[in-house]
């Protein structure tokens, strides 16, 4: 697979593309899924804008402590913002988007193990 393709002469990295194109197939699925889960409409598009957040923070997060020791040389010689420009761990990602719709649920006093079904499919 390409790491990167160009349009009109920027790279985008098919990676990240994959995972936007996961995610926005995943918010339709589950948009037409909820009548089944006994979600709102509302509270999977949330739920899914929060588990995007986490799916970021969550994989970034574990990447910088599993290669803690690289990414703190690269800091020190680079700076800190080309540390973060690459390196993300899918499992990091994925507990971080469940993590993130716990805290929707939390927050907005939903029911945690419907939208973790209707997530889960």
């Amino acid at each position: 697979m390409l790491p990167f393709i160009f349009v009109f002469g920027k790279p985008i990295s098919l990676y990240a593309l994959c995972i936007l194109t996961g995610l926005f197939l995943g918010t339709v699925v589950a948009f037409f899924l909820c009548s089944r889960f006994s979600v709102k409409r509302d509270d999977a598009v949330y739920a899914a804008l929060y588990a995007s957040l986490g799916l970021v923070a969550g994989g970034k997060l574990l990447y910088v402590l599993l290669s803690l020791r690289q990414v703190l040389q690269v800091v020190r010689l680079y700076g800190i913002s080309v540390a973060m420009r690459g390196g993300f761990v899918a499992y990091g990602g994925i507990l971080g988007a469940f993590l993130a719709i716990y805290v929707y649920a939390k927050q907005y006093k939903v029911l945690v193990t419907p939208l973790f079904n209707l997530f889960a499919v």
